[in-house]
């Protein structure tokens, strides 16, 4: 969860009107400068609601985009469009902020450039697909696009956590009773033997004497998964390599590997078919999409990927000798090669993808 301030105004414009209204904004400062640049001058300004962006603004950013898409595709003007959208705003936080990005518009600013001074509520992913549409002159069918894969996104992030509930609650559940049995359970079974003078199988011997090693290092053990989660931590904020062989072995894992596998490859291939369909070259795409990669063996994947292409090499053959990429990416992106129709071949390709995903969660 990140924070937002909504501050209450009370201002003169230039022309002595007085004028009150609401600011997002990140401090005093900030609103300030926002209302000089409105030709505001500020008379009191107050805290006025703290805001937490929660699952329900991504939700709502996602219905924001999507009527946006079509208010632009029935013919209505974006600036008409965005009022409309603004007035039908129910959350007062994005009211303020698409009020701040329509006054802006209206100086003759380009709508990617406004949004990126919100990235808290529109990504720098986000941002670069307004700016190809912008550039095509398709920006409702990008928005759309966009809107469609933010919707695969989060229901593909729900299914992987779903998949993975189960299994961590059986593995948090038995550390539970295990660190219960070593501490609690087992010496209660030391003095029931003591008191009958019964001498103790060697398996519950064996497990008596962990439990008193347990017991008696307890904090020395703490404290030593302590050094370790804070030197794991350091070395991976400082070290490249080690987040590259870390990167590495997640991915060699028999289950989880495999999801975070085709997860960036849907990533890859869903941005690389919206990116193609607004009629974007190829390489420029490909730049756009390393830059929205989280994974650092994909991005420098795609990186090599960019370097093999201005050689004047092909994709596929790029795809066929990477291990990262399985041989359907392989196969399908050589037949669109061959055919010339890649643009036909890409909406089929992350489908497959998915389905990849969905069969293995």
């Amino acid at each position: 969860m990140k924070l937002h301030f909504i501050y209450r105004y009370n201002a003169l414009t230039y022309q002595g009107k007085w004028l009150s209204g609401n600011v997002v904004a990140q401090s005093k400062h900030e609103v300030i400068d926002q209302l000089i640049q409105q030709q505001k001058l500020p008379v009191k300004i107050r805290l006025y609601r703290v805001i937490i962006f929660q699952n329900s603004d991504k939700q709502y950013r996602i219905q924001l985009l999507e009527q946006l898409a079509l208010l632009l595709h029935s013919g209505l003007a974006l600036l008409p469009a965005l009022t409309l959208l603004k007035e039908e705003c129910r959350y007062l936080h994005w009211q303020c902020v698409l009020n701040d990005i329509i006054f802006h518009l209206n100086q003759g600013g380009a709508l990617s450039k406004q949004l990126s001074r919100y990235p808290l509520y529109f990504p720098a992913n986000l941002t670069h697909f307004i700016y190809i549409g912008e550039e095509s002159g398709k920006l409702d069918e990008v928005l759309l696009l966009q809107t469609t894969q933010l919707k695969n996104q989060r229901d593909l992030i729900k299914k992987i956590i779903k998949a993975f509930q189960y299994p961590l609650f059986l593995l948090l559940t038995l550390i539970v009773i295990t660190i219960s049995m070593l501490i609690y359970v087992l010496p209660e079974y030391q003095s029931l033997y003591s008191a009958f003078n019964t001498e103790l199988p060697m398996l519950t011997l064996t497990l008596i004497r962990c439990s008193q090693w347990f017991s008696q290092y307890s904090l020395i053990i703490l404290l030593f998964i302590l050094i370790i989660s804070y030197s794991y931590y350091t070395i991976k904020h400082h070290s490249a390599k080690f987040r590259d062989i870390e990167q590495r072995c997640w991915l060699n894992l028999p289950y989880l590997g495999v999801l975070l596998r085709y997860h960036q490859l849907h990533i890859i291939f869903q941005i690389m078919t919206i990116i193609q369909q607004a009629g974007l070259p190829l390489l420029q795409g490909l730049k756009i999409i390393t830059e929205q990669l989280t994974h650092s063996l994909y991005q420098r994947a795609l990186t090599d990927m960019i370097a093999h292409i201005t050689q004047g090499k092909s994709l596929s053959s790029f795809m066929r000798h990477n291990p990262l990429f399985p041989p359907i990416c392989y196969q399908l992106i050589s037949s669109a090669e061959n055919s010339g129709q890649l643009l036909f071949f890409l909406p089929a390709t992350y489908p497959l993808v998915l389905s990849s995903i969905r069969r293995t969660s």
